[in-house]
């Protein structure tokens, strides 16, 4: 079985996308207290955090989402050609 290059290029895109999107709720998980209250430094850490991690939970759903439709057609892809192929007849390896 080869692996293509879409395939490696999709895995990477949707790992990526996993590790931003844990990585923001786990930052927003530490800053909550026991009453589920977020707490902050100060205003400006909140007022620059808050949109920072929204920026970025909405670029690892991006790239989820594209790693996942590279994986899927990639599949699609090679699931059709070996559909479409026709099946080899075995040949005598010394044909006389």
């Amino acid at each position: 079985m080869d692996i293509s290059n879409v395939q490696v290029y999709g895995t990477i895109i949707l790992i990526i996308g996993l590790v931003l999107r844990y990585t923001m709720y786990r930052r927003k998980f530490n800053r909550t207290n026991a009453a589920g209250i977020q707490q902050f430094r100060n205003f400006e850490h909140k007022s620059v955090a808050q949109p920072f991690e929204r920026f970025v939970k909405i670029m690892a759903m991006a790239l989820i989402l594209f790693g996942s439709f590279l994986l899927i057609v990639e599949w699609y892809n090679h699931k059709d050609d070996k559909e479409k192929r026709p099946m080899q007849e075995a040949t005598p390896a010394n044909p006389k």
